[in-house]
């Protein structure tokens, strides 16, 4: 590009040197300047796949040879280190290695990999079940930068690994100041063969509609009046008047009987979105949105425009059946402007917790304070050289062992060693629900029951006293108070004399109990405190 600058320019060699300089430096600001993150989204390029192999000896004095194709061996030698780091309830480390490999070569190589995990000389596979999404939450957080040394070597490059970037703290940058980006809300509900959507747009006051109905008949009342309504309700509760969308709309209503036609006009809008507001185009837009239709389904099939832009969900459900009655068209427009007059009040209550939480707005948990618990914790595992055993489902990722650390299971009940032939009997009965349904305990899990479910033929009265709040937090002066120490507790550093299977090696050539549950977890908890 800069040659062809050259030749149509050389009588004018100052502007060539302005162009160039203009387009060096806007390349360099990106660079240079903190990225702050509105969402990760699943795109082609995918996080790196991140696990740890626990081998009972070194790869290079490894004797079991499988055969495997010449682009396997060159991609899983590439990827490898030796590291070190503290595995789950203190097992024992030989020659732990670090493998991160592309998305696409771990799908390609699946069977491969998961035959070389199979090797008898391999202990453990450790962080195989990490969410990606969480990883990146967990490593980047909501603002991130290239690091110095890559910003010397990749002046002008426009792809970039997930080593090079670096996470940055609130300290050093705030998160999306009022004013550096547009919201747009757009609402969708649909319920019974019907369809509401609306696209709020707040700078330019405009919000378009569109109807699916058997009979293209509009019985939508005065919108501004319901609007008005709204905010005035809010403002009597004490809502700052600059959250809430007082000014007079210009709505644009369409009832329609064919659903692809509403889902052309509205692919259409959101395309333009940054053509039509002249003023603002010069800010970034994102979607706030609220949809009982998965955002997938919507992107695929029904408004592919919604890739050009980020995306914000809020968690709110409206009920079902909502569209049931027959004046059901007024009953979409007055939730559709109830939930727009919120819209900002919510998205201001979650841009304050994603920057406590340092995730991007886009990514935000349906239970925020339960994983903030998460996602804190696992930041600080990693902090303190941990390996992670969270995974997608309520079992741990204990390198394929979680059976074998479950002390519970060591006195599970004996009667299953009898058979699994035999009748329940009504004295193995535990609770009877109201449907009638019987929970037996015979499925090796003695001390943790869950059924869920309404029991009105049982009664449970329990007390719970003397319970300090801050116990955890000050348990070693309890143990002082209580004349004993936790370092001396029951099984923290017993030795087994007959040795056998249930002494556990530990990192520091102690011997742990294996039935000792505090102690196999004491690194990892004394960083919860």
């Amino acid at each position: 590009m800069s040659d062809k600058i050259q030749l149509t320019t050389k009588q004018k060699p100052s502007t060539d040197g302005k162009i160039d300089t203009y387009i060096r430096r806007a390349a360099e600001h990106l660079h240079i300047r903190p990225w702050q993150i509105i969402s990760y989204e699943l795109t082609d390029q995918i996080v790196p796949r991140i696990f740890y192999v626990n081998y009972r000896t070194s790869i290079e004095n490894n004797n079991i040879q499988t055969q495997h194709s010449i682009g396997y061996e060159r991609t899983i030698n590439n990827c490898s280190k030796r590291v070190n780091g503290l595995l789950p309830r203190c097992s024992q480390i030989y020659y732990l290695y670090e493998y991160r490999l592309d998305e696409n070569h771990f799908h390609t190589y699946y069977t491969d990999i998961m035959t070389d995990l199979s090797n008898p000389n391999i202990e453990g596979v450790y962080e195989m079940n990490v969410p990606l999404d969480f990883r990146l939450l967990i490593t980047l957080g909501s603002i991130c930068s290239l690091g110095k040394e890559q910003q010397r070597t990749n002046i002008l490059s426009n792809l970039y690994q997930f080593d090079e970037l670096e996470f940055l703290s609130l300290s050093e940058q705030t998160y999306l100041q009022s004013g550096t980006l547009q919201c747009i809300y757009l609402y969708i509900h649909q319920d019974n063969g019907k369809l509401f959507i609306a696209l709020f747009i707040p700078n330019n006051s405009r919000v378009f509609i569109g109807i699916l109905d058997s009979i293209r008949e509009n019985h939508i009342p005065n919108l501004n009046k319901l609007l008005k309504n709204e905010c005035e309700k809010r403002l009597q509760k004490g809502i700052d008047t600059n959250l809430l969308p007082i000014n007079e709309h210009q709505f644009e209503v369409k009832v329609d009987t064919d659903i692809q036609n509403i889902w052309k006009r509205f692919n259409k809008i959101i395309a333009n979105l940054r053509e039509n507001d002249m003023e603002t185009r010069t800010l970034s837009i994102y979607l706030a949105m609220q949809s009982n239709i998965s955002i997938c389904d919507l992107q695929s099939s029904m408004l592919s425009s919604l890739n050009d832009y980020p995306k914000v969900t809020l968690s709110i459900k409206d009920k079902t059946n909502l569209y049931k009655g027959l004046d059901w068209q007024r009953t979409a427009a007055r939730h559709a402007l109830q939930h727009y007059a919120n819209a900002n009040i919510i998205l201001v209550n979650m841009l304050e917790q994603c920057r406590y939480l340092h995730i991007p707005l886009g990514n935000f948990p349906d239970d925020p304070c339960l994983f903030a618990c998460d996602l804190f914790y696992a930041r600080h595992l990693i902090k303190h050289n941990h390996l992670l055993w969270c995974s997608l489902t309520d079992q741990p990722d204990l390198s394929g062992k979680e059976q074998d650390d479950y002390r519970m299971l060591l006195t599970a009940d004996i009667n299953d060693q009898n058979g699994n032939n035999q009748h329940i009997n009504s004295t193995d009965n535990i609770f009877k629900n109201a449907n009638d349904e019987i929970h037996s305990n015979k499925q090796n899990h003695p001390f943790e029951i869950n059924h869920s479910g309404f029991y009105p033929i049982s009664c449970i009265e329990f007390e719970l006293v003397d319970l300090a709040i801050c116990a955890v937090l000050n348990f070693q002066k309890i143990h002082k108070a209580e004349g004993s120490n936790f370092d001396l507790d029951f099984g923290t550093t017993v030795q087994n004399p007959l040795g056998g299977p249930g002494v556990v090696p530990s990192i520091n050539n102690t011997s742990m109990t294996a039935y000792d549950e505090t102690s196999q977890c004491l690194p990892a908890l004394r960083l919860l405190r």
